[in-house]
């Protein structure tokens, strides 16, 4: 059985690199790939869903995500709620555990990784400018 509350542990800081990618540190790869073994054609996809200021990504492995979609969609209040669901993108890792940030992200230098139990949050610093 997977232990769905996996995201936990001290917030990081990570650097962008020049061509926008983030890497992950290895506790997070683990988990990933550890879902993997669930979902192979999902091998490293995270799905991210920003928040409605943009302020930060909400992030899932593709296991929980489809594992929540049926409670999501029995709490969405309207279409909007269930439109934003289905509306995540899709990012995958590449062989060293990177991802490239969302377009929402380009430009910045730094981004924090805060584990939130079955997701973890990407979000910009505080006095990080674009």
């Amino acid at each position: 059985m997977i232990d769905y509350m996996l995201f936990t542990g001290p917030t990081k800081e990570t650097n962008v690199d020049h061509k926008g990618r983030i890497n992950l540190p290895a506790s997070l790869k683990e988990i990933i790939r550890s879902h993997e073994q669930t979902y192979d054609q999902f091998k490293g996809a995270i799905y991210l869903f920003p928040d409605d200021s943009g302020n930060f990504f909400s992030c899932y492995t593709p296991l929980v995500y489809v594992m929540s979609a049926e409670k999501f969609l029995e709490r969405a209040e309207n279409d909007a709620d269930r439109l934003a669901y289905f509306s995540a993108e899709r990012k995958s890792m590449d062989k060293q555990g990177r991802i490239i940030v969302p377009e929402l992200y380009k430009g910045i230098e730094k981004v924090i990784l805060v584990p939130n139990g079955d997701h973890f949050q990407l979000r910009k610093p505080a006095n990080q400018t674009e």
